[in-house]
């Protein structure tokens, strides 16, 4: 795709990416530290178990890496109370915000999760992130995928804002378990 009269190629993940996009997460990362969490200590090792996994891809411009994000599909399924969306992903479906979304709803779905969008701090507040975001979109729209769901920090306000201005609506908070911040689920229907 073209932007900032730049031709960019969004492609998948290889393990050579790994250290740049180390890079592109630590410094991401930075961000989190306002509100507790400190994690900009990543290592291409401890980043491989899930940059090399299907849906994983990197933006390249002219060889270099300037961001990464995954996109995988998901069907969400609930058990003894807890909806899930993968073994780490679960929320307790008391706290679904059925306003936006019924249990019935999500569960039918059709539905792709996003997670792990970091760009490059050189490109950072150029519209990037969005365009990156609406390439991913028009692709679950044309896969015929019903919505986009996706987990972010509760606190980090700055997130939370930029997503619904993406259109995505808090649907409830996560159980995630690998994370040790409080998390919200967020959706946006594609239908």
């Amino acid at each position: 795709f073209d932007f900032l009269g730049r031709q960019f190629l969004i492609r998948e993940t290889q393990e050579k990416d790994l250290p740049a996009i180390t890079t592109i997460i630590n410094s991401a990362y930075k961000m989190w530290n306002s509100i507790g969490f400190d994690k900009a200590n990543e290592t291409p090792d401890s980043i491989k178990p899930f940059a090399l996994k299907d849906g994983h891809v990197v933006c390249d411009v002219e060889g270099k890496i300037i961001a990464a994000f995954n996109m995988r599909p998901i069907q969400p399924s609930c058990e003894n109370g807890i909806l899930s969306v993968s073994r780490a992903h679960k929320m307790d479906r008391s706290v679904l915000d059925e306003s936006v979304i019924t249990e019935k709803e999500l569960l039918s779905f059709n539905l792709i999760y996003f997670y792990g969008l970091c760009v490059d701090p050189e490109y950072a507040q150029s519209g990037l992130g969005k365009t990156l975001f609406e390439v991913r979109e028009k692709f679950a729209r044309d896969n015929h995928f019903q919505g986009i769901l996706f987990e972010t920090g509760r606190d980090a306000k700055w997130l939370v804002e930029w997503y619904q201005r993406l259109g995505f609506v808090i649907i409830g908070n996560s159980n995630e378990s690998i994370c040790p911040l409080p998390l919200i689920m967020m959706l946006k229907k594609l239908t």
